[in-house]
């Protein structure tokens, strides 16, 4: 058999070929399987305005609703897909990243938020597109259940533990999450894997009562 470079070459992108139409079929299923899942259960919540494929349906979905019922007033689901079409990518995103199939939400509600909240879940990979406040924009800083938190203004201890039955619920799934007075009011990250969404968005309502 011929070793030669040219062999390993050929090789390669065989399987890189092979790696890139699984990856192509395997995204293209789940999205169409995610969408119907989705929007079934977020119909129920709103009524959808709008819906697109992102990357032809093998990257995600995007779906806007409006009159979603208070403290709702309107909100957007994206169903982001992890990049198996690109095998180098995908190991670096799924074992160096964490990066899962995961659903985004974004929420704008009928009033501003009283206080502001961020969580991000405790580990050594960051959370892309959830920066950890700075220091000089005046939160301060919580620890609960596998995850670190900050407020603003400052609430004592025991107000911050309203959020603990909902973070120790949805451990390892929710990412980070991000309640601002500034629009959308909502944003955060949680799993698609093994997720109730419709269990998910009644316990995220009465976890943000107190500050909504």
């Amino acid at each position: 058999m011929d070793w030669s470079p040219q062999f390993w070459v050929i090789l390669l992108s065989v399987l890189l070929a092979l790696g890139f139409l699984w990856g192509l079929l395997v995204n293209r299923r789940l999205g169409r399987q995610l969408y119907r899942r989705f929007r079934k259960t977020l119909e129920g919540w709103g009524t959808l305005v709008q819906a697109r494929w992102l990357g032809g349906a093998t990257s995600g979905v995007y779906m806007a609703f409006q009159e979603a019922p208070a403290p709702l007033r309107r909100f957007e689901a994206i169903v982001l897909l992890e990049p198996r079409e690109f095998l180098p990518i995908w190991l670096v995103a799924r074992w160096l990243r964490g990066q899962r199939d995961a659903l985004i939400l974004r929420a704008v509600f009928r009033r501003a938020p009283h206080t502001e909240w961020e969580w991000r879940v405790h580990g050594f990979r960051p959370v892309r597109g959830f920066p950890i406040p700075r220091p000089e924009e005046g939160f301060s800083p919580h620890r609960m259940e596998g995850y670190l938190g900050w407020s603003r203004p400052a609430v004592e201890a025991s107000q911050a533990e309203a959020w603990q039955a909902f973070l120790r619920r949805y451990r390892g799934r929710l990412r980070a999450l991000s309640l601002r007075k500034a629009k959308p009011h909502l944003i955060l990250q949680v799993h698609v894997q093994g997720l109730d969404e419709g269990a998910f968005l009644t316990d995220l309502l009465e976890a943000l009562k107190p500050w909504v």
